[in-house]
């Protein structure tokens, strides 16, 4: 029986949401900027769960990254390498000889 004040209801739609949302994301992969990658970057590492983050997402995001390397002003550049280390994402080495 679900109690009224119980937030485990809550968390499980919000996991389908975050789930949808980053399916959703990965679906305009070809048209992400150095600011957007930059953006979905660091929203995803306020998901605190690594069951919910789409490593595809994370993947597509350093392609991106590499194909809009000339576009990052040094400051977004940043946070990009901060969200990756932070979401424990290994980075190809095409991305450091590209940057």
């Amino acid at each position: 029986k679900k109690s009224v004040l119980s937030v485990r209801p809550m968390i499980e739609a919000d996991a389908e949401i975050l789930r949808a949302l980053q399916a959703r994301a990965l679906t305009f992969k070809e048209d992400f900027t150095a600011q957007t990658t930059s953006s979905l970057l660091w929203s995803l590492t306020r998901i605190r769960s690594g069951r919910i983050l789409n490593r595809q997402l994370v993947a597509a995001l350093e392609e991106s990254a590499i194909k809009n390397c000339q576009s990052f002003r040094p400051d977004t550049l940043v946070i990009v390498l901060w969200s990756f280390a932070k979401l424990q994402h290994t980075i190809s080495s095409e991305f450091f000889e590209t940057f």
